[in-house]
């Protein structure tokens, strides 16, 4: 993780071309939680271990078009040999709050395959892994440590088709990213 700090301190030293720049996103959750034990329970399903974001201006509006791209892969198996994998690419607009603070939202495709929910009450899914794909709307908060190093979570409204048939679903708050622009 130490290399990730020192490719960010060398890059902070140029400046960012407002007009045209990438981000690289790590999920740094489970480093956090090492540090700063939320609770005593097992860290949830983190969905995207890395994110990618290209930003650029339009040419006919003059606004900026952000493309993202997230994948994920959370413990490979589960304790049912089941893959759990996450992807997601779409689009994403930024709003400055403050100084220091930017709202997210965006929308993307989304394409999961997740382990059995161990809580599962119904008794034709209980020991099926959820597989689909889908439209996400996600929402977050980033807050900026310097013009080029960031963190940011992020909630999202999610429809799903697969198996089981469709799900609708909010997704929680609970991956805290670093986001690093180049």
């Amino acid at each position: 993780m130490l290399w990730i700090l020192g490719i960010g301190t060398v890059f902070t030293q140029v400046p960012v071309n407002p007009e045209k720049y990438k981000e690289f996103g790590f999920n740094m959750t489970g480093l956090v939680s090492n540090f700063i034990p939320f609770n005593s329970t097992k860290l949830g399903l983190q969905r995207y271990a890395f994110s990618y974001k290209k930003t650029r201006i339009k040419k006919k509006s003059g606004k900026l078009a952000t493309l993202r791209f997230g994948i994920g892969i959370d413990n490979i198996f589960d304790d049912n040999g089941f893959f759990n994998f996450n992807f997601r690419i779409g689009g994403e607009k930024k709003r400055k709050l403050s100084e220091k603070f930017t709202f997210i939202s965006g929308n993307d495709f989304i394409l999961l395959v997740e382990p059995v929910n161990e809580n599962a009450k119904d008794l034709i899914f209980e020991d099926t892994p959820k597989i689909g794909v889908g439209y996400s709307h996600p929402f977050g908060i980033e807050f900026h440590l310097n013009n080029r190093v960031s963190l940011y979570t992020e909630t999202a409204l999610q429809v799903t088709v697969g198996f089981p048939p469709v799900v609708l679903r909010v997704v929680p708050p609970a991956s805290i990213y670093l986001n690093v622009r180049m």
